[in-house]
């Protein structure tokens, strides 16, 4: 029996209306997991031991309206990847005009600054 509201079977994706008893066969590794709409599910997909850190690896799975999911969260690790990898990158490019408006400072040739930051002719110009 599924209760009123809109269900989605968790490890098969097919989605049932509640409010009605369901007829269903599950062999040795399978259930009925059904998961209603507005849950939201921690996970830890790329865990395979106990001894790894759950909090590292979570992701949340959100199921909206009509029980789809509709996105995942991605856990602390990925998003500490993430965002040490935006931050060098901004890190790097903030170098590179610092370096620019240092050259341009000391009456280098813009066209050798191009060569040496890779920073376009526009670019610095508006230094």
């Amino acid at each position: 029996y599924l209760p009123e509201g809109h269900w989605t079977n968790y490890l098969t994706g097919e989605e049932s209306e509640g409010g009605k008893w369901r007829k269903e066969e599950h062999g040795y590794c399978s259930i009925p997991l059904w998961v209603r709409e507005k849950s939201v599910i921690p996970t830890a997909p790329k865990i395979k031991r106990a001894e790894e850190g759950f909090s590292e690896n979570l992701e949340w799975r959100v199921y909206l309206t009509e029980g789809r999911a509709e996105g995942i969260v991605k856990g602390k690790a990925e998003g500490i990847a993430e965002g040490r990898a935006e931050g060098l990158a901004e890190g790097e490019a903030k170098g590179k005009r610092l370096i620019a408006a240092n050259m341009k400072k000391s009456g280098i040739d813009p066209l050798i600054i191009v060569q040496c930051t890779g920073l376009s002719i526009e670019e610095i110009e508006r230094l």
